[in-house]
């Protein structure tokens, strides 16, 4: 599903899979 900045659900989808990379790299250390 295609996204833009209009959509609510999409920022939070956004925001989630930020916090997930830097999670892993964290844990990648």
């Amino acid at each position: 599903m295609p996204c833009d900045g209009k959509n609510d659900n999409c920022e939070r989808r956004r925001e989630l899979l930020t916090q997930l990379k830097c999670l892993i790299t964290s844990m990648d250390r």
